[in-house]
């Protein structure tokens, strides 16, 4: 980031989220100004969070430094999640951007009796996945049917099936954490 351009932090913290934006952009180069945001965004962030590990405090990046202390969360987590929280609390006026994290959303605990824990089975769920509205995923039915088709021929080829590795390792991400890989095998 050119800083001799900017005048204020707060005109820092805007060129960052702009950068951010770009995440869900498909012009060609997009993903240059986007690198540059979150590599600039861990930079500003990584002072704030060593200041706050072992100070202690009640502000969420000292909670989340915390975290990393106690080996709740990784480096990476602590400042990824500590840049989000930079642009998470302005007040919303009229015209200004917003993002929305379904990972979040769809882990509410005041909409979900243990959001945390997967399971298959959980009535209601509302879960935000495939948006809502008129922005419900057009794919939605078909991603159903094709997971309810894996997971009935698993069940009816194996008895039972383990994880290797637990928990898996996810791929770090800003908006879509996902499982790497996901290897399992099954007992005799």
């Amino acid at each position: 980031m050119n800083r001799d351009s900017l005048d204020t932090p707060t005109d820092d913290l805007r060129a960052m989220a702009d950068g951010i934006l770009y995440i869900n952009r498909g012009e060609p180069g997009r993903l240059r100004p986007l690198v540059r945001a979150v590599r600039d965004i861990v930079e500003y962030a990584a002072p704030l969070v060593d200041e706050r590990i072992g100070r202690g405090g009640s502000d969420f990046i000292t909670v989340l430094a915390e975290g990393e202390r106690r080996g709740v969360f990784t480096r990476h987590q602590v400042l990824v999640n500590t840049g989000l929280l930079l642009f998470a609390s302005r007040t919303i006026a009229k015209g200004d951007r917003l993002r929305w994290i379904m990972a979040a959303a769809n882990r509410d605990p005041r909409v979900l009796a243990d959001p945390d824990i997967f399971d298959i089975g959980r009535q209601p769920n509302p879960h935000l996945s495939f948006g809502s509205g008129i922005h419900y995923c057009l794919g939605a039915t078909l991603a159903r049917i094709e997971g309810q088709e894996v997971l009935r021929g698993l069940a009816e080829r194996f008895r039972r099936f383990e994880l290797v590795r637990d928990p898996p390792e996810y791929q770090p991400s800003l908006q879509f954490p996902s499982v790497k890989s996901l290897p399992v095998r099954w007992p005799a």
